[in-house]
């Protein structure tokens, strides 16, 4: 059997508190409905949310609702204020790429030369799509 993992997406979420019924229901228009909860209309049918649950925007528009354990065991918050943030991450000897939260692994050169407290990095990667936004 083949293991498989997730990609690196970024998505929008809005954990419902009851408070904030109108937020989401304005912000998923036709995607979702209130009859005593939130239900949120998916690929496979409506699905009732219960306060707590994050309801999820994916990749391609469509809605759905998340469990809270879920959702924080499979995403983490991005920071807004963090455009073009770029860290280089280190594990033992094996050097990755950060850019925006999304890990980029294919490194196929690296060199670091440091002057007078002065960093200057350079980087070549190796993949085949890179989805970044550097503006």
């Amino acid at each position: 059997m083949a293991k498989y993992r997730k990609k690196p997406v970024v998505i929008e979420a809005i954990q419902w508190n009851e408070k904030n019924t109108m937020e989401i229901l304005k912000w998923a228009g036709n995607k979702a409905y209130f009859h005593d909860s939130i239900y949120i209309k998916t690929l496979e049918g409506d699905h009732k949310a219960t306060i707590g649950d994050y309801i999820i925007k994916g990749i391609k528009g469509e809605f759905y609702p998340c469990k809270p354990d879920i959702f924080e065991a499979t995403y983490e918050k991005v920071e807004e204020g963090l455009k073009n943030h770029v860290k280089i991450k280190r594990e033992k000897n094996k050097y990755s790429i950060v850019i925006n939260g999304q890990e980029i692994n294919k490194i196929i050169d690296y060199k670091l030369n440091v002057a007078h407290n002065y960093i200057n990095l350079t980087i070549t990667i190796d993949v085949d799509e890179l989805d970044v936004d550097l503006q």
